[in-house]
């Protein structure tokens, strides 16, 4: 059975321009083998593991056709390196655009943590002001 870790957005963060951030999952829904690990903290998926994610988030304050791209990355805790997971790429709308982002499978190592990260390519700053991710996670 995998583990199962469902995270929130509760307060909203700047997007500047050109500029990757970390989403910041400052709610936790369910967390039983303690993946997120502390609440506020930008991980959902501690490895050794295989894993699925599902990452939505909304923006707002970016014109209609604004790219926008959003990633995984896995973080090393030792020394912080940093492996890109794949890109998916989308277009603003006016007002709010939604972010729908899935990766099917994957495998995070020993000692590395999957973050969940988007940009967005227009000018001046975007916010983000809520969003959810859902993980399974088959420890290793």
């Amino acid at each position: 059975m995998p583990d199962y870790v469902s995270v929130g957005v509760r307060d909203a963060q700047d997007m500047p321009s050109g500029e990757w951030v970390t989403v910041r999952w400052d709610l936790e829904y369910s967390d039983d083998a303690h993946h997120h690990r502390t609440e506020g903290g930008p991980s959902v998926v501690e490895g050794p593991a295989r894993y699925t994610l599902n990452a939505n988030v909304r923006i707002e304050g970016l014109p209609s056709g604004t790219e926008l791209q959003a990633r995984v990355i896995e973080r090393a805790d030792d020394d912080g390196a940093v492996k890109n997971g794949p890109v998916a790429e989308f277009l603003a709308r006016d007002g709010e655009t939604f972010v729908d982002y899935a990766l099917a499978a994957d495998t995070v190592g020993s000692g590395q943590r999957v973050r969940f990260q988007v940009i967005h390519y227009g000018t001046g700053t975007a916010r983000l002001v809520s969003g959810t991710a859902k993980a399974l996670a088959w420890r290793l």
